[in-house]
């Protein structure tokens, strides 16, 4: 007897619906998007790294401010602009919550009552207060999903936590449009799996929840290395489409941070495959490459003068210290190695949150950082195998730039916000880091051919489990020692 058609027709749905549900790019977007909101419910006001200088920034482009404005600020001429009372009485409260907050603690957050009566005073019937801080070194365009957040919420309510949420909002979408599109162009090979758990880190989801560029700055350098390994690895053909897709990445990479040129210039040292020819050759390593250079030139040009400038009561010498570096490379190499040991980059890449510095659960870290690293050795029969095309000099060329990466960033901190020949390098952070975990774990695998098989299903359970499990786990040991 034939099934009745409705029935034939629930069962291609259902089994259409299936398929579309288990792609990698749609899995990570359900994940990414629910306990990314949860994260921007639970975390305080302006508690997001640098998230007050940001969202006001973000703010005042929603109004059409484009050139940051200066102000009067205790008979000084400053930087800042000039942005609603309750803003800053929101910021001040975070200050007060982190300045009496004990580190290992309960209850960083005592005045909850606080915030929300500076929640309640609509912006529109605000005073304009002067907000002094140091010049923006960021293009309008990095705070463009924020901006518009803020000119959206500005619709529904005028209230600042309202705003905020709406900031908020619209950079954890974009942060999840830019990763799901490098899932998308790596759909059929396994290293979409890195790329799935590095951004569904704790980390990587908390800065995509509050306002910062750094969760920009984490999605394009997902879809610059989906387009780097779909050419060299996959061997996808180098139409006009992906030479827009590199440029357009590289480019916009370098403007969040200029740093990161460096990551760019892979393409210039990777050996390429045979089957491209020799203009093609010429456009990845050197084009492309090109692009991004001028674009770190002009990054370079447009904030000249503010690197130096002493935001501390320490007084900074960028060139006593560029002096110094020169003149004693072995004691700097010491400060870099000291670095690295005593300030918990690494942990801090895969989790710390909030203004008072709360780090997720060590164990949770550690589960983390085994399970990253064993996904770097696995593949699956389905998916496109790279092994064949593995070799030590790919690998040291892969790991060569994210150590020189390491070293910018880290040696740009102490030109620029460090006492001269000290021990320790100021203002580095571990979310620095967070873009280049995917091109570190590339070197790994590509240092050998073996591979640790498993089938499609394993690795996509295995994967969503752990990032869903450690993500549940931080977000209430978070929300315990805030409240």
């Amino acid at each position: 007897m034939l099934a009745p058609t409705w029935y034939t027709n629930a069962n291609i749905i259902m089994k259409n619906s299936f398929t579309y549900l288990s792609q990698t790019y749609v899995i990570f977007a359900i994940v990414a998007i629910f306990f990314g909101l949860i994260f921007v419910k639970i975390t305080p006001p302006l508690w997001g790294a640098d998230e007050g200088q940001h969202f006001f920034r973000a703010y005042q482009l929603s109004k059409g401010e484009f050139v940051q404005p200066q102000v009067t600020f205790e008979g000084k001429t400053l930087s800042g602009g000039r942005v609603p009372g309750s803003f800053r009485l929101l910021d001040k409260l975070r200050e007060k919550d982190i300045t009496d907050a004990i580190p290992g603690e309960s209850k960083q957050v005592d005045g909850r009552d606080l915030y929300d009566q500076a929640a309640h005073i609509s912006v529109t019937k605000d005073t304009l207060t002067a907000n002094p801080y140091g010049k923006n070194i960021y293009s309008p365009l990095v705070y463009g999903a924020p901006a518009l957040g803020v000119a959206i919420g500005r619709a529904f309510s005028d209230m600042p936590l309202s705003l905020l949420a709406s900031a908020r909002i619209a950079t954890l979408f974009l942060y999840v449009s830019l990763v799901s599109f490098a899932l998308f162009l790596l759909r059929r090979t396994f290293v979409r799996w890195l790329v799935f758990v590095i951004a569904l880190l704790p980390m990587s989801i908390y800065q995509a929840s509050v306002v910062s560029p750094d969760s920009l700055l984490l999605g394009l350098s997902l879809i610059f290395f989906a387009a780097v390994y779909s050419v060299i690895h996959v061997g996808r053909k180098l139409d006009k489409k992906t030479i827009g897709l590199l440029a357009l990445s590289a480019g916009l990479l370098t403007l969040v941070k200029m740093p990161y040129v460096i990551l760019v210039l892979l393409l210039t040292i990777l050996p390429l495959p045979k089957h491209l020819g020799k203009r093609q050759r010429m456009i990845l390593k050197v084009a492309v490459p090109m692009i991004a250079l001028l674009v770190a030139l002009f990054s370079l040009m447009s904030i000249r003068g503010v690197a130096g400038t002493p935001l501390t009561n320490i007084s900074i010498s960028v060139p006593g210290q560029l002096h110094w570096v020169l003149g004693h490379p072995l004691s700097y190499i010491y400060v870099l190695m000291n670095s690295v040991s005593v300030l918990d980059w690494v942990p801090q890449a895969i989790g710390l949150f909030g203004s008072s510095f709360i780090f997720i659960p060590g164990f949770i870290f550690q589960i983390l950082l085994i399970g990253i690293s064993l996904m770097a050795f696995m593949n699956t029969k389905q998916d496109i195998d790279d092994s064949r095309k593995s070799n030590t000099r790919t690998a040291v060329v892969y790991l060569l730039i994210c150590l020189l990466l390491v070293i910018g960033i880290a040696s740009t901190l102490y030109l620029t916000w460090t006492p001269v020949g000290a021990n320790l390098i100021q203002g580095v952070q571990g979310r620095y880091f967070l873009p280049i975990v995917v091109f570190v774990l590339m070197g790994m695998r590509m240092l050998t051919r073996a591979r640790l098989m498993v089938s499609q299903r394993s690795i996509m359970i295995g994967s969503t489990l752990l990032s869903s499990t450690t993500l549940l786990v931080s977000i209430l040991w978070y929300y315990r020692i805030l409240y």
